[in-house]
């Protein structure tokens, strides 16, 4: 009886595996025949790949940036970009902090004195295979702007567009003045109309203070001399730099050098918030303002009502040697991202796409694609039609060689520059004192 009680249970075991493995089998052939393509599923049904891109600009461009990403995920479904972005030292702070902690983003956009600084520290990765393999394009982009890019002989960064010194000034000031501006103007040229504004609108000027060595490397350019040489000073004798100071001590003694201390901000603000663009009237606004070409654009979205900008060139005794023009800023990708096919098929769509270049080109000046330049040049935009004929009539006929990037000194200089311009304009030290003191400490500084 017993015996016959474990067969019955024996054969009830076996019928109820059996009945089990049937159902799986039915549910397994339901799935197979039911399931969806993946080409099929919906979008929060496939694994989206996250991209993080943190952009270099002013934030009055912020939401053009953030259309131009919208618009490439609606076209390349799987892929999410998340934007950050930013300008000046903030910018910076952030992404030096996450080199640190090897938290780059995936994409950045870096300016040309920074692609060296993350490329020495091997943060950067290597494009020249997506370029090989034409992932990456570079068809249309100027050579000498690329090697701009490039690092140890390996490309870093894909250019995104060109820039040039401008001075931007407030047009409805200078017609109040009664002056046209000549492009191509020199420093006593450009101090006689700074005279005439103060002396017919009461406005001042906003001499350069974040961009004094780049102002006094300009000048020196046109003279054929650089600020460094291999071993120090790119000059011999000190009052090669007199013109650049003297242009600070007429300003302290006919009045007309704007002073900082009424707007509250330094050179290093944005534009769009710049003593340029904002203020109400003569105390604490000024005419004119030492920037790049693509700060025109912005500074125009950015302005205060009645402010009308216009473009021109820096102040040199020799224009046709000292202008030049520098990449705008690079495409890159950090060395550790996991997503490099991504961000290079990002890469490419931003350099040459123009549903994404017309978004993203704001505040970025004249593409690096020559193709859609002569795009630009129709733009329905007057601020961006004054900046591209600035830049193809003014500068690309008569630019020289490409500048290097900053060098390590060039912080410390450009505070020391800052210190001895602002002892000229409260008289305590001479133009000539304040020329062979820069000379002798920049020395120091080189060795």
């Amino acid at each position: 009886m017993i015996r016959i009680c474990k067969e019955v249970m024996k054969k009830t075991f076996l019928f109820a595996v059996l009945l089990f493995m049937a159902a799986m089998f039915a549910a397994i052939i339901y799935l197979f025949l039911h399931m969806k393509p993946r080409d099929q599923m919906p979008e929060a049904e496939k694994s989206e790949k996250k991209l993080s891109f943190s952009w270099m600009g002013d934030n009055v461009f912020g939401a053009d940036v953030q259309e131009g990403l919208t618009s490439y995920e609606k076209r390349h479904p799987g892929i999410s970009l998340s934007l950050s972005y930013g300008s000046d030292n903030g910018y910076w702070d952030r992404l030096y902090m996450a080199a640190a902690n090897h938290e780059l983003p995936d994409l950045m956009v870096l300016d040309y004195p920074h692609l060296d600084v993350f490329a020495k520290k091997k943060q950067l990765f290597p494009l020249d295979s997506y370029i090989t393999s034409g992932r990456i394009s570079v068809e249309g982009i100027d050579p000498l702007l690329l090697a701009c890019g490039q690092f140890g002989g390996r490309q870093v960064g894909i250019p995104i567009g060109i820039k040039a010194p401008a001075l931007l000034y407030n047009e409805a000031i200078t017609a109040q003045a009664g002056i046209t501006l000549r492009d191509g103007m020199t420093l006593s040229e450009f101090a006689l109309d700074c005279r005439r504004v103060y002396n017919q609108t009461r406005y001042k000027t906003l001499l350069p203070e974040e961009q004094s060595l780049n102002l006094l490397s300009y000048i020196l350019r046109g003279e054929g001399k650089n600020v460094f040489g291999e071993n120090g000073p790119g000059y011999e004798d000190p009052m090669d730099t007199l013109p650049f100071f003297e242009l600070y001590e007429t300003a302290s003694r006919e009045g007309w050098a704007f002073d900082r201390n009424a707007f509250g901000r330094t050179e290093s603000d944005s534009i769009a918030e710049s003593p340029l663009t904002s203020g109400n009237g003569p105390s604490n606004m000024s005419w004119c303002g030492f920037y790049h070409s693509n700060d025109l654009v912005t500074g125009q979205k950015g302005a205060k009502t009645g402010v009308e900008l216009a473009i021109t060139t820096w102040p040199s005794d020799h224009f046709d040697r000292s202008i030049f023009y520098v990449p705008s800023g690079f495409y890159t990708i950090a060395a550790y991202t996991d997503f490099g096919q991504e961000c290079a098929n990002v890469i490419n769509a931003f350099s040459h796409e123009q549903i994404h270049l017309d978004k993203i080109m704001g505040g970025k000046g004249l593409s690096a694609d020559k193709s859609y330049r002569r795009w630009q040049m129709g733009s329905v935009d007057s601020m961006k039609t004054k900046e591209m004929e600035y830049l193809e009539n003014i500068v690309l006929p008569k630019a020289g060689k490409i500048p290097s990037p900053y060098r390590a000194e060039n912080d410390r200089l450009n505070t020391l520059l800052i210190r001895l311009e602002n002892d000229i304009l409260v008289g305590s030290i001479t133009a000539r004192e304040a020329a062979e003191r820069f000379y002798d400490e920049a020395w120091t500084a080189a060795k």
